[in-house]
């Protein structure tokens, strides 16, 4: 069996992506949390907030970050979002 016991000497940064199901997110954040990383910042990809899903999806994981569970256990607890261009990679 694999230890999937880690603690970290370094903060990290958590790069996620975020579609229609912002739980994704959290379930990722929670499982390096028990793995012992101290997480620091959150940065989110997404496509545009004009997608009503998407913007849901956001709504829903704004008001994850503003309880106080991931406050007590991310120090410096920031959630930055960049939206992915719709013409990325695109050459032609």
């Amino acid at each position: 069996m694999a230890d999937t016991s880690h603690t970290s000497s370094t903060p990290a940064i958590l790069i996620a992506t975020l579609g229609g199901q912002p739980q994704v997110v959290t379930f990722a954040l929670d499982a390096l949390l028990a793995r012992g990383e101290e997480i620091n910042d959150v940065y989110l990809l997404h496509p545009s907030l004009a997608n009503p899903r998407t913007r849901q999806a956001w709504q829903r994981l704004q008001a994850e970050f503003t309880d106080d569970y991931y406050a007590l256990i991310v120090n410096h607890r920031t959630t930055r979002t960049a939206p992915a261009s719709e013409g990325a990679g695109n050459t032609g």
